[in-house]
């Protein structure tokens, strides 16, 4: 590993990069649509406020945060996982979730 060019091991770990990448990009979509569609169908409501002010709590709240506090909550062991089949194994739900769910670390 220490005679191995940069270039190697950042072409070796790509994938797995890629990967949560895109699983963090449809876990922000899903709740970015579903959130649009509830605050459109109940607009200038309660439900549209609580929506307007969900977002803006993702939007604010630190997001190396957002992964320590869903693991105290017990999102990992709350059977989230206990669905997903295939390629889109356990351990990436929850780093999905922790990025898809706040700003990105700027």
């Amino acid at each position: 590993m220490l005679n191995d060019s940069v270039t190697h091991l950042i072409l070796q770990r790509y994938p797995y990069t890629l990967e949560l990448t895109l699983a963090a990009l449809v876990s922000a979509l899903l709740a970015a649509i579903q959130a649009g569609i509830l605050a459109a169908l109940h607009r200038g409501k309660w439900r549209d406020n609580k929506v307007g002010v969900v977002s803006l709590f993702g939007l604010s709240f630190p997001a190396f945060a957002i992964g320590p506090i869903a693991i105290l909550r017990g999102i990992d062991q709350a059977g989230m996982a206990a669905g997903i089949r295939r390629r889109i194994t356990a351990h990436l739900v929850l780093p999905a979730i922790t990025m898809g769910s706040g700003r990105p670390l700027s």
